[in-house]
């Protein structure tokens, strides 16, 4: 009998070292809560920063774009203004040729019924 106490005290005197009270795990606890506020504060931060540094980033590139905008419009104009003057320039030439044509088939008819033959 007592070969089996020796043998049990030896086992609790290797267990009993390695197993944790109610004290230390409220301990863990504690570390474990203020280590996890630690990183939510944290957290919390990075992400304001990160908000902060993106609506600086975002009113950056969207100015960008409006300027670009702005350019490219008026590179737009300056290519419509050009094509509407040289199609202004030549209705008044399909304008005169028009006309030139209109008058001539008008003198054609007039001599064709001015001076031929009947027949």
């Amino acid at each position: 009998m007592e070969n089996r106490m020796t043998a049990l005290e030896d086992r609790f005197d290797t267990i009993l070292p390695t197993l944790a009270t109610k004290a230390d795990v409220k301990a863990l606890e504690l570390k474990l809560a203020e280590s996890s506020a630690q990183l939510e504060l944290k957290l919390a931060e990075s992400s304001a920063q990160l908000e902060l540094k993106l609506a600086e980033s975002s009113a950056q590139q969207q100015n960008s774009l409006n300027k670009l905008e702005i350019k490219l419009l008026d590179i737009i104009h300056q290519e419509i203004k050009a094509v509407c003057q040289k199609i202004d320039s030549n209705n008044w030439r399909m304008i005169v040729w028009m006309t030139s044509v209109v008058m001539t088939g008008f003198a054609g008819v007039f001599y064709i019924a001015r001076y031929v033959p009947l027949a």
